[in-house]
């Protein structure tokens, strides 16, 4: 023997392949494996050149047969799409009226098409299903049953009948095939397959299955992990570990459930293999190979310009607009800087909506342009006039070129520097290729359903790189056979994995499926095939480690309990913090110098500051809050909105309150008013509001939200109004006032809501808040909400009560501290509060509150910025520049409080 246990070649095999047999492979993976270790036998044989073998996967081999006969002129049938096929089962399912309204028809239809193969892989037809049949089982028949005389009437020949229809070709002598044929890697055979095998004996063509045996591993063992990162963290550490001590090892990482952790599995695979900060994404070609590909949708590039089609054809949400203003992957003629990108993208954010269209885009841009606004091109316009040019209906085949001209017009994928832009364009061309290839099968369609066709497409298409040599391979659970490694990882072997649950077909009768042996339909078989599967495993490599994660979300796993009798090594279960990998790379063995920056430089002395009382209340939450905030100018991004946001409808209260109390400057004038003079005062209030907020936006709001929010607003304000009548009387000094104050070194802008002159003489400041304020809020060494306390103790004149007013629906009421104790229903005497220590009067409270102002007004100025919130992780949940910062990740919190409680008021 030339080779050692982890090879895929025995004396047999190759004696086959260079005696010119066929070898069939059960996956795609074994097939290149197989060509690799032939090639490196000939090489050690000192061998030049040598025929190449011929070696296939079976589906493959499939694909070939067919093409022959097509050749031949012996394929009658025409071999059906499978998005055609879809789109046959969809047809069925919505023009079924007994099943209107029962399923999504989508998910239904490719459960009908699985169902159909699956009956027909098994060899099994619509007349051999039992007679007393479930609702779903009847309806499936019915459909199959106009399904077979669609592809009779029209000559189709549906996939699943490709091996039986190639088989009968066989058989008869009429498709030769060379011999023998060797198949190799196969856990169990079909029924269709064993038809095939059959059709080969028919036809006197020499066949056989043969396996390569192995040994057991003689290091076996099963080890626990917290979780899915920690378990697939140490699975390619460990691979890591292993090719360092020897570099010409080959390690195998199985993970059972890959496609649903394909993610996961790439992204800790690159942090482990190639680690490297993450604006530079290393390749791992060399280092690491993935047996499953990914879905050609995921693709970064294919994925937008499907959402650039999908907006061609229809508004989309907001996100994805976002994510295509800010893509690297358009519009690179003349094309600006990243972070031109990044702020058209920003400036967008106050015109656009939950949804957007391409006209709005289009819209936007003119008008920036018409203001003549530095760096905003005809991107978006370009693409606008090329979508106008579209027709409401037509083949799919014209789509595929109207497609073709937007992609054009967006410059997609015309920088030389995205990664495999060369292979995405083949892919895409591909897809495309197909899409036109159903020009005969559909008839005209508009936009919308041809966008739809192509993400089918787009998602059904697997792609993958051809990389050379990694000694590294990631397998899906499947994919293994047949393969040999020095070492090899299973991870996912949990309870609930292996073996597999069942799943019967919910189209098929449950029972008929057991009694026939359908796969995914017996418990008992699932048991079998899943010991098989481990001892395919166990036969791999000298060393298997079994791996599980204990938790995922709330569910606790345990190991499989067909591991039982391989030892168990608990060295994963710790939860503590994997390092980053380019970190240890980059300073591990360096001495680091630790330096603790909690200083900004000070504002400059006489600054005026926008930002008002929110500055001051950042300050008193986190001294970095407030660094942010003044310095940095570090404010949260805007959240396009159907209607008005948080802010406006803020101002939309403010404004309205504006109107009433210029028109009505006491309470005795507000009762004197009769219904209907109040009607128009209340009306009045609310649709200037409206017109102002309004017309300030700058987006578009339909004018029937505006009706509405007139009418909420009325609403709001009447009922604010009857409440203010019961209030002792009191006479507004001034509303909405602006000034500019000072508090210690800073100069601030302020706008006081309202200031009330009551009958006894007391003078007092009213906020509006739409949520539910505090009074305890004012006090502490840092006050939550310090905006009040701000107003009194800068207003010129002597403040005698500080008030919220609570505008919320079945909530209208104000709450409170005053001097006096007659000030207002619900407002607190000071005096008589639990706020007031000792012997403090009110003018001591308004001292006090004065130098905590003056303090945290000091720190803004001196720059001080240390991360230091207030109350802990409770005030990092409700900020919002934590980016900055990086609180949880020099705390390693994993989870935020979220607090119940307040609504964000943004009128404050």
């Amino acid at each position: 023997m030339l080779y050692n246990a982890r090879d895929i070649l025995n004396e047999e095999l190759i004696a086959h392949l260079e005696a010119g047999a066929t070898l069939l492979t059960a996956t795609r993976r074994l097939a290149r494996a197989v060509e690799s270790e032939y090639a490196r036998l000939q090489q050690q044989r000192g061998a030049r050149t040598w025929a190449t073998p011929a070696i296939y996967s079976y589906p493959a081999w499939l694909g070939r047969l067919w093409g022959e006969a097509e050749d031949l002129g012996l394929a009658r049938q025409r071999l059906l799409e499978p998005l055609f096929e879809r789109t046959l089962w969809e047809k069925y399912l919505h023009e079924d009226r007994s099943v209107s309204g029962l399923f999504d028809k989508k998910v239904a239809a490719a459960q009908v098409q699985d169902a159909y193969a699956v009956l027909r892989q098994q060899g099994k037809t619509l007349q051999q299903l039992p007679p007393y049949l479930s609702f779903d089982a009847a309806a499936f028949k019915d459909w199959a049953r106009r399904f077979e005389r669609d592809c009779a009437k029209h000559n189709w020949l549906p996939a699943a009948e490709l091996e039986w229809r190639l088989g009968e070709l066989i058989a008869d002598g009429s498709l030769r095939c060379a011999g023998p044929v060797v198949f190799q890697g196969f856990d169990q055979f079909t029924p269709a397959q064993l038809h095939i095998q059959g059709a080969l004996d028919a036809a006197r063509i020499e066949w056989r299955a043969i396996d390569i045996a192995a040994s057991p591993a003689a290091q076996a063992s099963v080890s626990a992990a917290v979780d899915s990162l920690h378990e697939l963290t140490a699975a390619a550490r460990w691979a890591r570990d292993f090719c360092e001590r020897d570099p010409t090892a080959r390690v195998g990482i199985v993970v059972l459930d890959l496609e649903r952790r394909r993610r996961l599995v790439e992204r800790v695979c690159r942090d482990i293999f190639a680690p490297g900060p993450l604006w530079q994404e290393a390749s791992l070609g060399e280092r690491v190979n993935f047996s499953l590909g990914r879905s050609l949708v995921d693709e970064p590039p294919v994925r937008e310009a499907l959402w650039l089609l999908e907006l061609c054809a229809g508004e989309v949400e907001w996100s994805r607009v976002s994510a295509l203003m800010r893509s690297p992957h358009f519009f690179s003629d003349g094309a600006p800087t990243a972070g031109q990108c990044a702020l058209r993208e920003i400036a967008f954010r106050d015109y656009a909506t939950t949804t957007v269209g391409l006209s709005a885009l289009a819209d936007w841009e003119g008008r920036r342009n018409r203001k003549g606004e530095a760096d905003v091109g005809t991107a978006w316009s370009k693409v606008y006039q090329v979508v106008k040019q579209w027709p409401a209906r037509a083949r799919v085949r014209r789509w595929r070129e109207h497609f073709d001209s937007v992609l054009a017009a967006g410059d997609w994928l015309s920088q030389r520097d995205v990664p495999y832009a060369a292979h995405i364009r083949e892919w895409w061309a591909n897809v495309a290729d197909r899409l036109s290839g159903l020009d005969g099968w559909i008839a005209e369609i508009n936009a919308g359903e041809a966008v739809a066709r192509l993400k089918q497409l787009l998602s059904d298409e697997i792609v993958q790189e051809e990389t050379p040599f990694a000694p590294v391979q990631v397998l899906g659970g499947l994919e293994a056979g047949g393969l040999r490694f020095d070492a090899v990882w299973v991870a996912g072997a949990r309870d609930d994995i292996l073996p597999a649950p069942v799943h019967p077909n919910p189209f098929l009768p449950a029972q008929w499926q057991r009694r026939e042996g359908f796969p995914r339909s017996d418990p008992q078989l699932e048991r079998a095939y899943a010991m098989g599967r481990i001892q395919g495993w166990l036969a791999m490599a000298p060393r298997v480690v079994f791996s599980y994660s204990q938790k995922e979300g709330d569910q606790q796993f345990g190991p499989s309990p067909l591991l039982r009798g391989v030892p168990i090594v608990n060295d994963l279960a710790t939860g503590g913090r994997f390092a980053d990998p380019w970190c240890e790379a980059q300073f591990g063995a360096a001495p680091l110098e630790h330096y603790l920056d909690e200083q900004g430089p000070p504002l400059p002395s006489n600054i005026k500051l926008s930002g008002g009382t929110s500055l001051i209340k950042a300050q008193s939450l986190c001294p970095f809050q407030g660094f942010a905030a003044a310095q940095l100018a570090a404010e949260p991004l805007s959240e396009p909105d159907e209607g008005f946001d948080a802010a406006e409808r803020g101002t939309l209260i403010h404004e309205a309150m504006r109107v009433v109390w210029t028109r009505v400057k006491t309470q005795s004038q507000l009762n004197a008013l009769d219904d209907e003079g109040l009607r128009r005062i209340v009306e009045t209030a609310a649709a200037h509001a409206v017109d102002v907020v309004a017309a300030r936006a700058k987006r578009t709001l339909p004018r029937r939200l505006l009706h509405l929010e007139r009418l909420r607003l009325t609403g709001v304000v009447r009922r604010w109004l009857e409440f203010e009548a019961t209030r002792p009387p009191f006479e507004v000094e001034a509303v909405e006032q602006g000034r500019s104050v000072r508090i210690g070194p800073l100069e601030l802008n302020i706008r006081v809501d309202r200031i009330d002159r009551l009958s006894g003489g007391a003078r007092v400041i009213i906020d509006y808040k739409t949520g539910k304020p505090e009074v305890k809020n004012w006090f502490g060494p840092r006050p939550d909400e310090p905006q009040l306390p701000l107003y009194a103790v800068t207003d010129e004149d002597r403040v005698d009560g500080l008030l919220f007013g609570r505008i919320r629906p079945g909530e209208m009421g104000v709450v409170g501290l005053s001097a006096a104790s007659d000030c207002d229903a619900g407002v607190t005497s000071y005096l008589g509060s639990k706020f007031c220590h000792g012997d403090m009067t009110w003018s001591d409270q308004l001292n006090e509150w004065r130098g905590r102002l003056e303090g945290l007004a000091g720190e803004l100025a001196a720059g001080a910025a240390q991360v230091a919130p207030k109350d802990g992780v409770k005030t990092c949940a409700q900020c919002q520049r934590t980016t900055l910062c990086r609180v949880f990740e020099l705390t390693q919190v994993a989870d935020m409080v979220e607090e119940d409680g307040d609504e964000s008021d943004a009128s404050a």
